[in-house]
């Protein structure tokens, strides 16, 4: 007798096996390294090293398969699902792991994006019914050429009919670190010996002009880079001014500032009674932002500040109002290329984070974070740690700001549609007015005074060429004159200029948080 399946009969009905490939994060990961060859005997044995100390890894979103048999009716109408197993994909996961054994990703987004990326991949091998390690003779129909291509119409890349252009596009960005993070998959493939009939990839070089700094007196030069042929070539889409180099204007910084630290509460979005509700902003993320808007720090970067890199300042150092601290990886930083620079901090601020790290609430997190790291050096020991003993992730920071946002655009009832970064375009903007006037008050000439800020902020801010601070120049600059004025009339002109409405002697009050 034949069955019935929601009011269809069984002999209607077709039946598919499905994979569903799914990211299951596994917080604190620790790894001992295999014994393969007994010394003694020279055999093969699977045992672990149990003499070693494990190395601790931190947080990993593994690959899983998920086999689901699907139905649909005649009409191809989905009627019903049933879960057979889940397996994990164990070739993406070990290269995870071995991609953090060699410390090649450190950060949690980019492990994260990491593995964002090969579970696109690995989906859409299932989708397709290709194999990872099957690579054709014809090299568009290779696994990863074929991924190419659907990366680059998923960001409307090269697509000319209009019926093609898919209407949520993925970002440039995204889908170039995707292809990236697949390339890196197979890279680790080859260095394996894992055979293919056909190469993954082909290598070829690129001619790249690089610029010589402002001390090289030598010309641009051209330098050969070698990259491979998954490579995905597409200009990122800017604005006249990249919406990531834009400064938040005194206006809009006053805004932030006062939800930030007088109001000290943003809006959260409440799925389930779908409304926006009041969320107690940290003394950490008020910390954090700080030091992305003075110090102009990525948000990585100040996610990655380490806690013996926070002293008391001097008296003399609260008198000129700046300290320097040096990032580097050598301190445990993330910074952007793993290249070091040495940044300033407003000294008030910076005497906070000395009360800060000295108060009850930051000894007992780090009390947790040590208890969760016992291998770790005090050196490696963050400054920002949340509740549960963990270092403060970026993508947190990041989920923070935008809650502030929304804080903001319902107090001033318009869109606010900065991005984490403007922090730093915001620092790079505003210390280049309030030190060009500096100087011209202690007597130099607007030019020169305009020059030497520039060449400061862009140490500060790590950039090898004024290309990037030039950008911040100019809205520094803008709105003093119209645009078709001379530049020299601009520099003098600059002596009108306002500073920030942030008062970098005033004590940036502790909340009651902090009190033992």
């Amino acid at each position: 007798m034949k069955r019935v399946i929601n009011g269809v009969w069984e002999d209607l009905v077709t039946t598919e096996i499905c994979s569903y490939i799914k990211l299951r994060k596994v917080k604190d990961v620790y790894y001992r390294r295999p014994i393969c060859i007994d010394e003694d005997t020279g055999e093969l044995i699977n045992e672990l090293d149990m003499d070693s100390a494990p190395i601790y890894l931190g947080n990993i979103s593994f690959l899983f398969s998920f086999s689901v048999e699907e139905k649909y009716d005649k009409s191809g109408k989905h009627i019903d699902s049933k879960f057979i197993g889940v397996e994990p994909v164990d070739v993406a996961n070990a290269f995870l792991i071995e991609t953090a054994l060699n410390g090649e990703a450190q950060d949690p987004d980019t492990t994260k994006q990491m593995s964002d990326a090969l579970r696109h991949y690995f989906q859409f091998l299932a989708d397709k019914g290709l194999e990872w390690d099957k690579m054709p003779e014809i090299r568009r129909e290779r696994p990863t050429f074929r991924f190419k291509r659907f990366m680059e119409q998923s960001a409307n890349i090269n697509v000319r009919n209009e019926a093609d252009r898919t209407d949520d596009p993925l970002a440039i960005s995204t889908v170039k670190a995707y292809m990236r993070h697949v390339t890196n998959f197979y890279k680790q493939m080859i260095k394996w010996r894992i055979p293919f009939e056909n190469e993954p990839f082909n290598y070829e070089e690129v001619n790249v002009s690089i610029e010589a700094s402002a001390s090289d007196m030598s010309a641009n030069q051209n330098m050969k880079i070698t990259t491979t042929d998954l490579r995905i070539k597409a200009k990122t889409q800017k604005e006249e001014v990249a919406n990531h180099l834009r400064s938040m204007s005194e206006g809009e910084w006053a805004a932030f500032d006062e939800v930030l630290r007088v109001d000290g509460f943003s809006l959260r979005k409440d799925k389930h009674k779908n409304q926006l509700v009041p969320m107690k902003l940290s003394i950490e993320v008020q910390y954090q932002m700080m030091l992305m808007r003075y110090s102009g720090l990525r948000i990585e970067e100040a996610a990655s500040v380490r806690k013996p890199q926070i002293f008391k300042p001097t008296e003399e150092q609260l008198r000129k109002g700046y300290v320097e601290v040096r990032l580097s990886p050598s301190n445990f930083n993330k910074t952007k290329g793993d290249k070091s620079r040495t940044i300033e901090v407003p000294s008030r601020l910076m005497l906070n984070l000395y009360h800060y790290i000295k108060s009850k609430r930051y000894r007992t997190r780090e009390s947790k974070y040590l208890e969760k790291h016992p291998a770790h050096v005090l050196a490696q020991v963050p400054l920002f740690i949340n509740k549960s003993g963990c270092k403060v992730s970026a993508s947190s920071l990041t989920t923070r700001f935008n809650e502030i946002c929304l804080a903001i655009e319902q107090k001033l009832e318009q869109p606010f549609s900065h991005k984490t970064h403007n922090m730093r375009a915001t620092y790079a903007v505003f210390r280049l007015r309030e030190r060009a006037e500096s100087l011209m008050e202690a007597g130099l000439p607007p030019a020169e005074a305009w020059s030497r800020s520039l060449d400061h902020v862009r140490c500060c801010l790590g950039h090898e060429s004024h290309e990037t601070t030039n950008t911040y120049l100019k809205q520094a600059q803008e709105d003093l004159v119209p645009a078709h004025e001379e530049m020299e009339d601009i520099l003098e002109y600059a002596d009108s200029l306002a500073g920030s409405k942030f008062n970098l002697g005033e004590e940036f009050e502790p909340s009651e948080e902090l009190a033992e």
